[in-house]
Order: structure tokens, then sequence, then C-alpha cells
């Protein structure tokens, strides 16, 4: 299911202070993405090794940044990143937790632009019926004073 989240923060330890690291010694972080419509949270894991890169990168291009190469990516990179609306393809892992298996950009709205309104006249400023519309050009001149 196709859900709108919100980057809300960037983990590299647990509450405790215990910083996260793998069993191997490959240090990762945890990414907070909220829903507050649906009031979702989803810790996604990101781990700092070269094979597990293509997830960032995927992260990245959802949310319109570019990714560091691996080599250079740090934690800092995705709390630059804090406050990014994305899109996820959200299901449950095979302990029934919700799981994010694809991020997505954002979808852009076109939200309609409203041309405002005079309350008086009841006209908008592109009005034909403007009588400022009649007005010759020969008569709008600059007065000195």
């Amino acid at each position: 299911m196709i859900q709108s989240l919100a980057i809300s923060g960037v983990y590299t330890s647990s509450p405790d202070g215990v910083e996260y690291v793998t069993g191997n010694g490959n240090p990762y972080i945890k990414v907070l993405l909220t829903n507050k419509v649906e009031d979702l949270k989803i810790y996604d894991s990101f781990f700092f090794t070269e094979k597990a890169h293509w997830r960032a990168e995927g992260f990245f291009k959802a949310c319109g940044v570019e990714c560091p190469p691996f080599n250079e990516i740090t934690s800092q990179h995705f709390q630059n990143l804090v406050g990014t609306e994305i899109r996820g393809d959200i299901g449950k892992d095979k302990r029934g937790y919700d799981k994010v298996f694809k991020h997505l950009p954002a979808e852009k709205v076109d939200h309609p632009v409203e041309t405002p309104i005079d309350e008086v006249s009841e006209q908008t400023a592109d009005d034909p019926r403007d009588p400022r519309n009649d007005i010759d050009d020969d008569l709008l001149e600059e007065v000195p004073f």
C-alpha cells in the first residue's frame, strides 16, 4: 500500500545510548518515517555497507536529492532530509512489522491558483469589466511631488 510519509528523525543509537552496529561491526542508522493522518510510525534501517548502498540511493532519489557515494555517506546526509515528504510502498515483513519496501517521490499536487476577488465590486483583477482596464495609457504618467 502506497502511503505519504514524512522524514521525522534520524537515529544512530538506541534510546539507552547504544550505537547501532551490526553483528559484523557495520554501523547503521534508523530513519523515522511518519504519517500523522494514519497515525503511522516506521523505523527504516539503512546500513553503511557497499552491498546495501542501493537502498540509500533509492531513498535519496525519492527525496529528490543526489545520494553521496558509498565511501562518503554519513548519518548527517540523512539528517539533512528531516522534514522532507516522500511516499513509500508499505507492507508487513516476515515478523509482521510494518516495513517500507520501496521509497517513492512525493506526489506533486497542483493547487489551482485562485485569483483574489474584490469584496465590494465582486470582481477579479483580470475582470474585463474592471474600469481600470479602460484607462488610456497616455493618462498613466508619473506625477512628481
